[in-house]
């Protein structure tokens, strides 16, 4: 209850590529605790110098919830043809991608059917990014930043490839500008 409260980004990670049902029944118990001690955080938020969201909501913000699948025996490599060339399909995504997406919609849809979301965020336990995607599933990547020494090092490293083929180069953020040229200490 805790981390729906303060934080802003949550990650949940599922050890295999597929959206366990249990959890629809775990945020509805945590929504239900959270809504019992809303009126006493409110109270006490009230006498504290804190913004105006902070003491009407019980927070600042319904955080972001971001899903990690950890185990998908699919590659994010092209398909190839038996000449061993790539297949020349512009509309096919490559399999994680279609799994991810498929995730999303489901995940999504379970959680709308359910009214753990809805369309009012602020008494959300939660939201998901419209229109972003909210599903990662790792891929061999992952097994090569667990070998490493620096496992913040490597899962930036990570972050940095997983933006160089999601996004499109053009259209580079200013987090991906300061990922991949990080500040002087």
């Amino acid at each position: 209850v805790y981390l729906f409260s303060v934080c802003h980004i949550l990650v949940l990670v599922h050890p295999v590529a597929t959206f366990d049902i249990k959890y629809e029944k775990i945020f509805h118990h945590v929504n239900n605790i959270r809504s019992k001690i809303l009126p006493h955080v409110k109270d006490i938020l009230k006498e504290c110098t804190v913004g105006r969201d902070w003491w009407v909501n019980g927070r600042s913000c319904p955080p972001r919830l971001l899903f990690v699948m950890l185990k998908c025996h699919l590659s994010n490599l092209p398909q190839l043809d038996s000449n061993g060339m790539e297949m020349s399909s512009k509309k096919k995504k490559a399999p994680i991608q279609r799994i991810e997406h498929k995730l999303e919609d489901q995940i999504y849809k379970i959680l709308r059917h359910s009214r753990v979301l809805t369309n009012n965020a602020v008494n959300c336990l939660f939201t998901v990014p419209p229109n972003q995607p909210f599903v990662h599933v790792m891929t061999e990547h992952y097994n090569q930043t667990k070998t490493e020494d620096d496992p913040v090092r490597s899962m930036l490293r990570l972050l940095r490839k997983s933006c160089e083929t999601h996004r499109d180069p053009t259209a580079r953020s200013r987090a991906y500008k300061l990922l991949t040229n990080p500040p002087t200490e």
